[in-house]
């Protein structure tokens, strides 16, 4: 919820100071930057104002992607990151980050650890 505050914020903060919202491409590298520097709330500002703000980008999938991975591993938000997967696989079943975040999904579910989780998912193939 906070996140969704931040961002929100943000944009109404960009629109009435007339100023035009960075690109996609440019958010997104802005992201990694804040990831990089373990500034993962950061991170996670410029990956929502993609997904908010660019819903035909065709990095819009990685965003969701990557706001998943942060919520899982490094602010261990369990329950936000498996939803942040389920959207992604909702929208997005045939990505090529479709089958990580379906493992990603059901470790964040509490289904089990990646090992397991990933060799379950050799076991179907």
């Amino acid at each position: 919820m906070r996140s969704y505050l931040a961002v929100m914020s943000a944009v109404i903060l960009l629109a009435s100071c007339g100023a035009k919202l960075p690109s996609d491409t440019d958010l997104f590298a802005r992201a990694q930057e804040h990831e990089g520097r373990q500034e993962y709330n950061d991170a996670l500002e410029k990956y929502d104002l993609i997904i908010e703000n660019y819903p035909q980008s065709e990095i819009r999938y990685k965003a969701v992607f990557m706001k998943g991975l942060i919520l899982l591993e490094n602010l261990k938000d369990n329950k936000r990151a498996a939803e942040t997967f389920d959207d992604l696989l909702a929208e997005y079943p045939d990505c090529d980050l479709a089958d990580d975040a379906a493992v990603l999904r059901e470790i964040a579910a509490g289904n089990g650890d990646i090992m397991s989780v990933f060799e379950d998912s050799l076991k179907q193939e």
